[in-house]
């Protein structure tokens, strides 16, 4: 029977802006609930969320994004290929999932990263230059996404010439995964083609990267051997195609979203002091990630609650961080709260985000300078921000600040 919270959920619709009070609702009556706008159980308190991200051989990650029916021919071969035969980190299980992780973390140990934080803080400086003498800007869209998207792309090693066909081609991939049902089939069919010619250049800077390596992910996921873990070829292909995907959503969002955070807090300068306290607190507060998907491969049980083989099942990450017997006084900003707590921001277990120590100094090299060059911004209208309706990020439509 579905609870009443269960038929009233909706966080794409009248829960997207503020979701934190329907979360606490169901964090003290309906932990675990069936959303009928979602098709899916909701799982709301810290706990029962770990107790799932641990279990990987009770919940999948292998289908949690359903694979679009329906699809011209040309598209129906690229997702045969993105599904069946190479599927992203985020979306395979074990023992898939061990070799390809096992490469990809290669590319993100603190020495390997440490070396990126000169680049880092030259993109930074260049971004930052082209908003610096505005009277007024849009944080998301004229630094936040631009930026990461830089930085994510020359660490890869796609030449700078070619970064504004790499994100057109990753906004065509959305649109095919999540979109296609508003594309017409000939826009479809063209995005299969433009696809495989994406799919394709990166084959082609992978064979150029194995006779002349660089300083770039793309040179050390090639030539990568991890007890014996290699990937090869389309491999490589793939991991490089879903670090570009996952690897600048989430981080751009959680920039603009602690932007917002610290303005509206008066806390803009405190970033002086200790910033990857101000970040952690930032990131648990209102997270870019609002929930992920598991399905279950057997008949269990999740506080109670029946769940039945090929349910799915969808962890809110934000309630779970505000879960009240793990975060005293959730709502409130308190950098100094005790950190001995599990911290859920980049995830739990086997899919514990491979790209964390990036997006970490990302963000802290992109607040500290945004704090050094606009040591006075502010919100430009102190009215709530809006959020986009997007399904599993929680992300801001826009952010205007100035520094007049």
């Amino acid at each position: 029977m579905t609870s009443p919270i269960g038929v009233r959920f909706d966080p794409l619709g009248k829960h997207l802006q503020d979701p934190y009070p329907v979360y606490a609702e169901a964090r003290r009556s309906s932990p675990v609930f069936f959303s009928e706008k979602l098709g899916v159980w909701c799982v709301a308190r810290y706990d029962d969320v770990l107790t799932v991200l641990k279990d990987h051989e009770t919940f999948s990650s292998a289908e949690t994004l359903p694979r679009p029916k329906g699809m011209p021919e040309n598209v129906e071969r690229f997702l045969d290929w993105y599904y069946d035969d190479f599927p992203p980190l985020a979306l395979s299980d074990p023992p898939v999932h061990s070799k390809s992780r096992a490469v990809a973390a290669q590319g993100f140990r603190p020495r390997v990263i440490a070396n990126f934080e000169p680049t880092i803080r030259r993109i930074t400086a260049e971004h930052l230059d082209k908003v610096a003498g505005r009277a007024e800007f849009d944080l998301v869209t004229e630094f936040a996404f631009p930026l990461i998207s830089s930085v994510v792309l020359e660490l890869v090693g796609i030449p700078k010439a070619d970064h504004v066909d790499f994100i057109e081609w990753n906004r065509k991939l959305l649109t095919v995964l999540v979109g296609s049902h508003a594309v017409d089939e000939p826009t479809l069919i063209q995005y299969g083609r433009d696809l495989e010619d994406w799919r394709g250049y990166v084959r082609k800077i992978i064979e150029e990267r194995l006779t002349d390596p660089r300083d770039d992910l793309i040179s050390l996921f090639a030539h990568s051997d991890v007890r014996g873990h290699r990937v090869q070829g389309d491999e490589v292909t793939a991991l490089v195609m879903a670090m570009l995907a996952a690897g600048v959503e989430t981080t751009a969002a959680a920039l603009s979203n602690s932007v917002e955070i610290l303005l509206r807090q008066d806390e803009w300068a405190s970033l002086d002091d200790n910033p990857d306290e101000l970040i952690a607190e930032c990131i648990r507060l209102n997270s870019s990630l609002a929930w992920i998907t598991r399905v279950a491969l057997r008949d269990t049980e999740i506080a109670g609650q029946s769940i039945r083989s090929g349910d799915m099942v969808s962890l809110l990450w934000n309630s779970a961080c505000h879960d009240e017997d793990h975060y005293p006084e959730p709502t409130a900003f308190r950098p100094a709260r005790s950190r001995d707590t599990q911290e859920l921001a980049f995830g739990h277990g086997i899919h514990y985000c491979v790209g964390a120590p990036l997006s970490r100094i990302e963000l802290r090299v992109a607040l500290t300078m945004l704090r050094e060059r606009f040591p006075n911004l502010r919100l430009v209208s102190r009215e709530p921000s809006l959020y986009r309706p997007v399904a599993t990020f929680r992300v801001l439509d826009s952010l205007l600040v100035t520094a007049k």
